[in-house]
């Protein structure tokens, strides 16, 4: 086992079925999935940052679903689950009371960046 399999961040789970499903494909996938993720997702925290300052409901929810579907993907559950919690609050009447989330939201995802290159660093 190594470290990230003992990573708070990322879901052991998850990157098990990755790692079966790059065995069976491409030696590379991983590597490949982590820096689409890591060129991507900061756009689309950027996007969140900027739909709520907008109070942009709607631009709200489509980021904060694209980013919590592209985080689970990777095996980072805890940024998918407050994601997921932002989404369906902008699904209310308004932004209010999602600054405290979004900010939840910046500050896992740097974990959740900075676990992706552990993992990828130790695989190259």
């Amino acid at each position: 086992m190594t470290e990230q399999d003992h990573d708070p961040v990322l879901d052991a789970a998850v990157l098990g079925e990755l790692r079966e499903l790059e065995e069976m494909t491409d030696p590379g996938l991983v590597a490949e999935l982590v820096a689409e993720y890591l060129v991507d997702a900061p756009g689309r925290v950027e996007e969140l940052v900027r739909s709520l300052a907008e109070g942009d409901r709607e631009g709200v929810g489509r980021a904060a679903h694209s980013l919590k579907s592209s985080s689970a993907y990777l095996g980072a559950l805890g940024l998918a689950g407050v994601c997921r919690e932002i989404e369906e609050a902008a699904r209310g009447a308004g932004v209010e009371g999602l600054a405290r989330r979004v900010e939840e939201t910046q500050d896992e995802f740097q974990r959740v960046c900075e676990a992706l290159r552990r993992l990828v660093g130790d695989r190259t």
